[in-house]
C-alpha cells in the first residue's frame, strides 16, 4: 500500500530578528534555490557563494515589494518565501508616506499598508521567513525589552503576534571561528516557538542552527498530519 501523503494543517510564519552582522542573511544559504522565492529588498549580494535563486526579487519601493510578495504567494512553483529584509521594507514605506502625506496621515497610511501586508502574510499558504532588526521598547511594566523594529506606535511591540515563530540571532566564537545560531527563548525578548517544534531526542532545545532549510523542514513536519 502506498504511503498516505501528508496534509498540511497550517503554514509556518517565522521572524528572524537581530542586529546587522549576526547571520540573518546567511541563513538563506541552505534554502532550496528552485522552490524558494527570495525577496532581496536590501538589494545586496549574499554573504556566501552559491547558485542564485531561480526566483529573486529586488524591489526598491513598497508597492514593488508588496506585489513581489503577492506574486510569490500565488506562484505554484514557490513553496517557501524569504524576505530580506522587513526592516528595509518598513523604512522605505515610512519614507514614501512622509513624501506623499503630512502629519497624522503619514502614519495613518503607513499603518494601513503594514496591516494589509501582515494580513496577506497570515493568510498565505506558504512557509515564510522574514528577516528583521530589533529595537528596545518599554513594556507595560516599564522594563526595556527587545522587539521587531517598526515606526510609530500602532505596531510598537505588536508585530510578533502575526508570527508563530520568532527567533533571535546569537553569535559566539567557537573552534577559532565565529558561530551563528538562533534562539527560541531569551529573557526580555519576543522570542517564541511552538512547544516541541525543535527537539533533540526527547528534550526540547532552545538553540537551533542558523539554517533556513532546517526551519522549513521543522514547519513541514510540525504542521503536517
Amino acid at each position: 500500500m502506498a504511503e498516505t501523503e501528508k496534509k498540511r494543517t497550517y503554514y509556518g510564519k517565522g521572524a528572524i530578528v537581530g542586529q546587522s552582522g549576526t547571520g540573518k542573511s546567511y541563513l538563506s544559504k541552505t534554502a532550496d534555490r528552485k522552490s524558494t522565492g527570495y525577496i532581496n529588498f536590501e538589494r545586496k549580494p549574499a554573504p556566501y557563494r552559491s547558485e542564485p535563486f531561480k526566483y529573486e526579487g529586488k524591489p526598491s519601493t513598497w508597492a514593488g515589494f508588496y506585489k513581489n510578495f503577492q506574486d510569490y504567494i500565488a506562484n505554484p512553483e514557490i513553496k517557501y518565501i524569504i524576505v530580506d529584509s522587513f526592516t528595509m521594507a518598513l523604512n522605505t514605506l515610512i519614507k514614501e508616506m512622509g513624501v506623499k502625506y503630512t502629519g497624522y496621515d503619514t502614519y495613518k497610511f503607513y499603518n494601513r499598508a503594514v496591516y494589509d501586508f501582515l494580513e496577506t502574510l497570515r493568510n498565505a499558504e506558504k512557509d515564510i521567513l522574514i528577516l528583521a532588526h530589533d529595537e528596545l521598547v518599554k513594556s507595560d511594566d516599564g522594563d526595556k525589552v527587545k522587539r521587531i523594529a517598526t515606526h510609530g506606535r500602532e505596531f510598537d511591540g505588536k508585530i510578533e503576534q502575526h508570527f508563530n515563530l520568532v527567533l533571535y540571532t546569537g553569535t559566539r566564537y567557537k573552534d577559532g571561528k565565529p558561530e551563528y545560531f538562533l534562539k527560541t527563548f531569551e529573557p526580555n525578548t519576543s522570542a517564541k516557538a511552538p512547544e516541541n517544534m525543535f527537539t533533540k531526542g526527547d528534550k526540547e532545545i532552545f538553540e537551533i542552527p542558523n539554517d533556513a532549510a532546517y526551519i522549513f523542514k521543522a514547519f513541514d513536519e510540525y504542521y503536517s498530519i
